[in-house]
């Protein structure tokens, strides 16, 4: 009876454990059965796939994206990384980066699936202002390119007004 209490206790810590990394993740994860059911989320899947409140039975299909993920999944049954752009039920899209990977009984056979989700909305932002930037730097490149172009032969033209300037003062024609 000892044995069975600390033992009980033991997994009851693992559990308390366990529920509390994956609830304080950054990243969301999702665990599925293997016909694709979610069975558990964490708060950040939740918040990146806004659904507050869960999926009650929800299916990974359900969310844009994600269906040829698991397809690979099943068929290749390897870890599996993917990009996608996940509309989402107000018609929002939110690029994901996914890594999925199947969970494995004590056979080694595949027994559900998990995916973590990292929303790579601010990466995506932070690209279009890096190509925004080089645009620009570009266009500044090519107008000092023009002007310098331009300020070389007007350099030229105002000297020899200057000069003929010169030498034609008091000469009114």
């Amino acid at each position: 009876a000892h044995n069975f209490r600390q033992a009980r206790a033991r997994l009851l810590g693992m559990r308390a454990f366990t529920s509390t990394v994956l609830n304080q993740m950054p990243v969301g994860m999702l665990m599925t059965d293997l016909g694709g059911r979610i069975e558990r989320s964490n708060e950040a899947a939740r918040s990146i796939l806004k659904c507050p409140n869960g999926w009650q039975g929800g299916h990974i299909a359900d969310f844009s994206g994600f269906f040829d993920i698991s397809e690979r999944l099943r068929r290749e049954e390897t870890v599996v990384e993917q990009d996608i752009d996940c509309r989402l039920s107000d018609s929002a899209c939110v690029p994901l980066l996914v890594n999925a990977a199947p969970i494995r009984d004590s056979d080694g056979k595949p027994d559900g699936y998990v995916y973590l989700l990292s929303d790579m909305s601010g990466i995506r932002r932070l690209e279009e202002q890096l190509r925004r930037s080089e645009r620009l730097a570009g266009l500044g490149k090519l107008a000092a390119g023009v002007a310098h172009e331009i300020r070389n032969p007007l350099s030229s033209i105002k000297g020899f007004a200057t000069i003929l300037a010169g030498r034609a003062r008091g000469d009114h024609r």
